[in-house]
């Protein structure tokens, strides 16, 4: 139960990094293909879904 607890936390911070990531004007490498950062958040966010649909 506390690592479902922990996983959903991350999950939402994840989430919240994003939104303010992409905000973020001063991201130069979201101007490029590519960006680590971007790329990084969207495995991690992909990988939690894909957990959470084999769980339900």
């Amino acid at each position: 139960m506390t690592d479902r607890h922990h996983t959903e936390d991350q999950y939402d911070a994840a989430r919240l990094a994003i939104r303010q990531h992409r905000d973020n004007a001063r991201c130069w490498r979201c101007d490029h293909a590519g960006c680590w950062w971007h790329d990084w958040a969207r495995a991690y966010l992909a990988e939690y879904q894909r957990g959470q649909a084999v769980v339900s």
